[in-house]
């Protein structure tokens, strides 16, 4: 994590053979494939033009990769701490949000509905913060702060982002198997998060898809 006006999230954005939900946690055995080394290069030549003045990240391989690109790129050292992994999710990591709803459905259940479990015997997001030295509560806000969003909101938005990239034309999509697929825990969550978000049902939103690509 670079340090200087601002901290900047430097993560890759995609874990190789995964498309769907991921429950990545720290991400332990993971490290950069071809396109995340090249999203980090990216990252790392954009930083030149405002360089961090101290550059800190997690000890785990594909943080501290990333980091060193910044940090050849900018000519500064690399900090590493283990004390800035993600949250460990245990025996959740790795594996597809349905696959964890149908192993773990109470554990699931209880976080979805925002409780501060340990999924996967790993850790709470309590145990996160203290790690770290932040409260739970100076956590929450310095997320709001950064992103603009309560935690929640921005977790239910990227299941939501996610849904609309797989639907596709709409066609030939069960709404139901899509929504677990890509994190939502019931129907009735995702419906309620996606009329709030787009202003329709979901159902309502394919029909609109397909009449569209109808016309055309």
């Amino acid at each position: 994590m670079p340090a200087g006006r601002e901290a900047l999230d430097g993560r890759p954005d995609r874990v190789e053979g995964h498309t769907g939900g991921l429950a990545e946690g720290d991400g332990r055995e993971y490290v950069l494939d071809v396109v995340q080394a090249a999203q980090a290069q990216r990252l790392a030549e954009r930083m030149k033009r405002s360089p961090p003045t101290a550059i800190f990240a997690s000890d785990l391989e594909r943080a501290a990769e990333t980091a060193r690109y910044i940090g050849e790129a900018c000519g500064l050292p690399v900090t590493l701490d283990p004390a800035l992994r993600e949250v460990d999710v245990g025996l959740w990591t790795g594996k597809g949000y349905e696959e964890v709803h149908a192993l773990y459905p109470e554990e699931w259940a209880a976080w979805d509905s925002g409780l501060d479990v340990r999924r996967g015997g790993g850790e709470t997001y309590a145990e996160l913060a203290a790690r770290v030295n932040l409260s739970t509560h100076r956590l929450s806000r310095l997320f709001k702060l950064q992103m603009g969003t309560r935690l929640v909101e921005f977790r239910n938005r990227q299941r939501l982002q996610r849904f609309l990239l797989e639907l596709g034309d709409g066609e030939t999509r069960n709404l139901l198997g899509l929504a677990l697929e890509v994190g939502f825990g019931s129907y009735t969550q995702f419906n309620r998060v996606f009329k709030r978000v787009m202003g329709c049902s979901p159902a309502q939103y394919q029909r609109q898809k397909i009449a569209h690509i109808t016309r055309d």
